[in-house]
């Protein structure tokens, strides 16, 4: 028998991360834009220029993420610390702060979230990463690719998992493993 498990889940919010980290694109581009225009000082106008173009490419990045596969693991994290050094130096501190803040932010909520069922416990991938001893968890049945926690405290957690990912666990050695945790504890 295994001594551990680990779950890949999809994130329920991955959909609101992308449509706003696509607005925060834009709004560069056009904050860029803004500046390029109305700037005279010939070397600011062409580290802006740089800035323009990077915003361009995380908006062009981000929609071909959207409809095809192409490109999908670049990072267009990167484009934004670019974009907000290039606030940054040209002395245009808030953007640039609130720009960098986002990307940090953005590097926190892209990671991919994991379930790991050890002999210990649970480690639930959440932001602080909880971790659930087996002596508070009533049962964990993993069926019909549903993956269910239910908690003593009545709290259910619930996670439809994709096909690949179902299809790659042994649900009966699963089950067993965590029924096993169960009695032990």
């Amino acid at each position: 028998m295994r001594e551990n498990y680990s779950i890949e889940i999809q994130d329920s919010k991955a959909a609101t991360y992308k449509a706003v980290t696509f607005i925060i694109a834009v709004i560069n581009l056009l904050a860029f834009a803004f500046l390029l225009f109305y700037t005279n000082v010939t070397w600011i106008k062409n580290i802006i220029s740089i800035g323009f173009i990077c915003s361009l490419m995380a908006v062009f990045l981000i929609a071909t993420k959207k409809f095809s596969h192409y490109l999908s693991n670049f990072p267009t994290e990167i484009l934004f610390i670019i974009c907000a050094i290039i606030f940054l130096i040209t002395g245009n501190y808030l953007p640039g702060l609130l720009l960098m803040v986002c990307t940090l932010l953005s590097f926190v909520t892209s990671k991919r979230l994991v379930i790991k069922f050890t002999m210990e416990g649970i480690r639930y991938p959440s932001f602080p990463v909880k971790q659930f001893p087996w002596s508070g968890v009533d049962f964990v049945l993993l069926k019909d690719d549903i993956l269910t926690l239910e908690m003593k405290n009545n709290r259910i957690l619930q996670f439809t998992l994709e096909k690949h990912i179902a299809d790659a666990i042994d649900t009966n050695a699963f089950n067993a493993f965590c029924a096993a945790q169960l009695t032990i504890k």
